[in-house]
């Protein structure tokens, strides 16, 4: 009888090869606070992981706000998992700015993850 390992094992051979195929560089950024020196403190972006992704588009809006057009847009990013990524960071693809909206363990299987992630909003 196979167990859960095996089929992890299994699994993670198949996608090996699936990943080599993952062709789109990304870079996740975590916020930190540092001390601005006068008793404040000021957010900075830093390099959380660079990996390459499957980056799928799901839908897009468009909505005119303070008399400008505004686009929004959702995209599935497929990736392998990352310790410690989490929807407080955000993503950057061809030097733009995506807000992460969901992370999900794709069968609880800590092989796939999806991440749901919309540019052309605000952090």
């Amino acid at each position: 009888m196979a167990t859960r390992e095996s089929f992890i094992s299994l699994a993670d051979k198949m996608l090996n090869a699936s990943f080599k195929a993952f062709n789109r560089p990304v870079t996740f950024e975590q916020e930190s606070q540092t001390s601005d020196g006068q008793g404040g403190h000021a957010s900075t972006w830093s390099n959380f992981a660079s990996v390459n992704v499957f980056i799928f588009p799901m839908k897009a809006q468009e909505k005119i706000q303070a008399g400008r057009l505004i686009t929004d847009q959702m995209f599935n990013i497929h990736l392998k998992p990352i310790d410690g990524l989490d929807t407080k960071m955000k993503m950057i693809y061809n030097s733009e700015d995506y807000q992460i909206r969901s992370i999900e363990n794709i069968a609880e299987s800590d092989i796939w993850l999806k991440v749901t992630a919309e540019k052309g909003v605000a952090q």
